[in-house]
């Protein structure tokens, strides 16, 4: 303000709802957190002030979808004016090169958070009477006790597996070996483990509550993620109902040097 410069701001994740959720262990959706707000605590309800009057103040807010764009326009009162949209680049880079998919696993990937879903994923993966499938859950975080002490309760040790963190290389050599990647969180701006699946062919069931569900419709298996029935139903059916599978494209390719192209045009006219 004080210099004058334009300011430009990537709007994609969302610290003051990953805060709320983790801190009340509440089952709510990013869009449903701004359509209609909770109860804040004082520090969130000064988060939230400061959030908007930058948001406001900003020269122009880029959004890699349509769905994020729309939520923080409605919730923060701002012009659309000074909002656009830049999606994100994907697929990302193809994994290694791997023998043909044989393991009947299905991978999770991230930070190890409530806002995850796990609780609902590992329950009904564990209710699933199909013991040639195993659950990969691969990161660490605060919930990964709470989490094994879950699998334990429901004797799924030999189904249900957590591995550390892992390197981007080793990952990507785990994701071409998988039968099928799975993300139930309760809402995910544009998770990369989703770009790297679609980019390595490998079929993902996902939360519906995200920008990449407008873009991957067509190409993912969408669920509710407050449904656990839904998802359970949709896991049996991946893994009983190989026809059922909705294998990913390539039609959806984006370059960084088109992403970048975008960037610089928007730098060009401020």
């Amino acid at each position: 303000l004080i210099l004058r410069k334009p300011l430009v701001i990537r709007v994609e994740g969302d610290f003051l709802w990953e805060s709320y959720v983790e801190r009340t262990r509440r089952d709510i959706t990013l869009s449903e957190f701004y359509k209609s707000p909770p109860l804040l605590s004082r520090k969130e309800t000064l988060v939230r002030w400061l959030s908007g009057w930058v948001m406001r103040r900003a020269t122009k807010l880029v959004f890699s979808s349509e769905w994020r764009r729309k939520m923080v326009i409605d919730a923060f009162k701002l012009s659309s004016e000074k909002t656009l949209i830049i999606q994100n680049v994907f697929p990302f880079e193809k994994g290694p090169d791997q023998k043909p998919r044989g393991n009947n696993i299905i991978l999770w990937a991230g930070r190890v958070l409530y806002l995850k879903n796990l609780e609902k994923l590992i329950r009904a993966f564990a209710d699933i009477k199909v013991s040639s499938y195993e659950l990969h859950l691969v990161g660490e975080g605060p919930e990964k006790s709470k989490l094994e002490q879950l699998i334990k309760e429901y004797r799924a040790e030999d189904r249900i597996k957590f591995f550390p963190p892992m390197s981007h290389h080793k990952l990507m050599g785990k994701l071409v070996l998988s039968k099928g990647v799975v993300l139930p969180s309760l809402s995910d701006v544009g998770p990369n483990i989703v770009a790297e699946a679609i980019a390595n062919l490998v079929p993902v069931i996902m939360t519906k509550e995200s920008g990449y569900a407008e873009i991957f419709r067509e190409n993912v298996i969408l669920v509710n993620p407050l449904d656990e029935n839904e998802l359970h139903y949709q896991l049996e059916k991946f893994m009983k109902e190989p026809a059922a599978r909705t294998v990913p494209n390539l039609s959806f390719i984006r370059s960084w040097h088109a992403a970048a192209g975008n960037w610089l045009e928007l730098f060009k006219i401020l």
